[in-house]
């Protein structure tokens, strides 16, 4: 083989590429092409045997390498005798040509390509093999189905969980996707389907749906789906592998907490935060020549002496039965609630004026009047029933306690009837304007109180905190608990005052408490924040002052907000709480469930407890569980604590251990007592044992 004299450029020297010589010696800097090979490397490099055999192979290859990718790019150049291949990454090859090179060229070219995609269709067998078992293992492993589509061929293949997502038996199955769209709701299946096509249409790389499925026995279940696109480089869907869940049960669970945060568990009517609202809806429609909506307040006589002589169990059943009684009495568009205990509200709307609500608090009164036969005993309980009238301009809140002042109106009367409300408003205005004086009054004499009742830790019996709880001792009429005057504290915004008088004092007692013994170094207070005081701009300057006068640190103190104030905060408020946190204190959401909340609220807000309200817990008595359950499971899944309350008996104690609640308080620990009797109990390090399903005070 000869080579002409043709020099090589500068350029080509400069590349440090390859180049041909008198010595016939193939010679290149990178490696990459020996690689190729599926010959000796070495004998390439030494330049032993003939170059005119080991050329075309090397020609070959790097041109299969080049077709299959291995290689990015290749140019091709013929000069002279002289064949030139470039590539893309740096390196050129230079050699010279003859015929017989040429045709051995295409062989080896022929050969090659043919060996490369033999190869590669091997590897592809291979790796397709490796994602099939894995994801059997996926499957093994998992309560999904999963499923790989293959596009072109139409063929679906699953295998896992296809009881609970199909119904069927087994773990594998194959199909197409004309069975799966068969077995998709037809109401579900079109609009599913759309949004599939219209993914595969576009360069979305993943679909995610929810819809329902029908099982062999002919039920539903409800379906969340989820599937990666794999497209090839024409950017064509070709394939994909995803995986669909049985939600069937968490969507129920979701459903009924949801249910449950708008209505009351014992009567299955709306409770107390779902009426206001309607209200507030309400009355937002009214325009001036519209008809006027009416509140009913209805709050039974005497019913406490059911309670105490016949049992909660009987009470219960009547509360039951007053509701059905006043849903029977009520028209369709009437709204009838549990306002809490024995309260109910009903809301008329577009009625023509008084006199059609008083038509129907007179429907109330005869139906309740009728004779109760409860658990072999017959009694009959009768109403008090309030009414107020409103129209465009007019407040729920506002319409509310109207109602609720002509109930208490309909009460002082001799109970048993029904009053309006503008028949008492003067005089109502003149007592709430009398308990704000005495309230100014008693906070400069000294007259409130403050309680605490122990918050135990359900995992070890040991006193982990104390909820503080403020009292009126009324220098005349005696001890008042907060119902009887906190809405007037709030009403005239002496909540504030009332609210920093409680801060304070319950962080110095706090203080003498955690330098009494070692045991109650950890030990922390919760106070309860109104919204008003929640919403002054001076409420972190208070505590902080509150916490450095007492040396006390941020842990210890936990403020306790209601649902309405979660739920209304703005994103000021938001950002407040952000720096109570940075304090170190920390936010629990109070009588959790009870009014209507706002789950992506709580995730959202710096909140650290749930307490759990005692009405929920009551029902753990009754053999329903479900909705503590669902509480609890919900704040572990938010990392939060969970405190329940109003715990009375050993076993709603021995069920919250067994969820992992975290704490709990009320009468089965200890009823709220002064701050002496509070340090007592903690100098002598008591806790509470709970053995063999019993929970028991002890003092160790």
């Amino acid at each position: 083989m000869s080579r002409t004299s043709e020099p090589v450029s500068s350029e080509k020297q400069s590349t440090g590429v390859s180049d041909y010589r008198d010595r016939r010696r193939l010679k290149y800097h990178r490696p990459i092409l020996a690689l190729l090979l599926a010959l000796s490397a070495s004998k390439l490099l030494s330049g032993t045997g003939p170059v005119g055999i080991y050329l075309p192979v090397v020609l070959a290859t790097a041109v299969c390498a080049w077709y299959s990718g291995v290689i990015p790019a290749l140019v091709c150049q013929v000069t002279g005798s002289l064949i030139a291949f470039s590539f893309l990454a740096g390196p050129s090859l230079w050699a010279p040509v003859s015929t017989l090179q040429v045709h051995q060229f295409a062989i080896f070219l022929v050969i090659g390509t043919l060996t490369l995609f033999l190869t590669a269709h091997v590897h592809w067998a291979r790796d397709l093999q490796k994602s099939e078992r894995s994801l059997q293992l996926i499957a093994t492993t998992t309560n999904d189905t999963i499923w790989d589509w293959d596009i072109l061929t139409d063929q679906v293949s699953l295998s896992g969980n296809l009881n609970g997502v199909f119904g069927y038996p087994g773990t594998s199955l194959r199909a197409t996707s004309a069975w799966w769209r068969g077995r998709i709701h037809p109401e579900d299946a079109t609009a599913i389907w759309d949004d599939l096509n219209r993914c595969l249409s576009r360069s979305d790389q993943v679909w995610s749906s929810e819809y329902r499925v029908r099982h062999p026995d002919g039920s539903y279940v409800l379906v969340a789906d989820r599937g990666t696109i794999v497209r090839d480089h024409t950017g064509r869907a070709i394939r994909i592998i995803g995986g669909a869940s049985n939600i069937t049960a968490m969507r129920n669970a979701q459903e009924r907490l949801e249910f449950n945060s708008l209505h009351d568990p014992l009567t299955g009517l709306p409770n107390r935060q779902n009426f206001r609202d309607r209200l507030h809806l309400t009355l937002s429609r009214k325009q001036v020549d519209d008809p006027s909506a009416a509140v009913l307040f209805v709050d039974l006589d005497r019913f406490k002496a059911v309670n105490d002589s016949l049992g909660h169990a009987v009470g219960d059943k009547l509360l039951r039965a007053v509701a059905k009684r006043i849903e029977l009495s009520l028209e369709p568009d009437d709204l009838a609630a549990r306002f809490g205990g024995d309260e109910f509200t009903v809301l008329l709307d577009e009625i023509r004026g008084v006199s059609d609500a008083i038509g129907v608090a007179k429907r109330l009164l005869a139906s309740l009047d009728d004779p109760y036969e409860l658990e072999d005993h017959s009694f009959v309980v009768t109403a008090s029933i309030g009414i107020a009238v409103a129209s465009k301009g007019s407040h729920a809140d506002e319409t509310l306690r109207h109602a609720d002042v002509a109930m208490y109106r309909a009460k002082a009367q001799g109970r048993a009837r029904y009053e309006v409300f503008e028949s008492v408003l003067d005089a109502r205005r003149m007592n709430l304007v009398q308990l704000e004086s005495d309230i100014r009054k008693g906070l400069n004499d000294g007259e409130f109180r403050l309680h605490y009742q122990p918050i135990v830790k359900l995992r070890n019996g040991k006193l982990s905190g104390v909820e503080a709880l403020i009292r009126w001792q009324h220098r005349s009429r005696g001890l008042l608990l907060p119902g009887e005057f906190l809405h007037v504290a709030e009403e005239s915004g002496l909540i504030v005052e009332l609210g920093k008088w409680v801060l304070e004092t319950a962080c110095g007692h706090l203080s003498l408490w955690r330098s009494a013994t070692p045991a109650t170094q950890d030990l922390s207070v919760s106070v309860n924040i109104a919204q008003k005081q929640f919403s002054d701009q001076k409420l972190m300057v208070w505590v902080r002052s509150y916490l450095e006068r007492n040396g006390l640190p941020g842990g210890a103190l936990v403020l306790e907000l209601t649902e309405n104030i979660i739920l209304d905060s703005s994103a000021a408020a938001a950002e407040r709480m952000l720096g109570f946190r940075k304090m170190g204190i920390r936010f629990a959401v109070d009588d959790f469930g009870k009014g209507h909340s706002s789950l992506a609220r709580v995730h959202d807000l710096p909140i650290s407890i749930l307490k759990v309200d005692g009405s929920f817990v009551k029902e753990i008595s009754k053999g329903r569980p479900a909705l503590v359950n669902a509480i609890v499971a919900l704040a572990h899944e938010l990392k939060l604590d969970v405190t329940a309350e109003c715990v009375e008996t050993d076993a709603q104690a021995e069920h919250l251990r067994r969820i992992d609640c975290t704490a709990g308080q009320g009468k089965l620990f200890s009823a709220a007592m002064d701050a002496d009797s509070l340090l007592a109990l903690t100098r002598s390090d008591r806790h509470w044992h709970f053995n063999d399903n019993i929970a028991s005070g002890a003092s160790v």
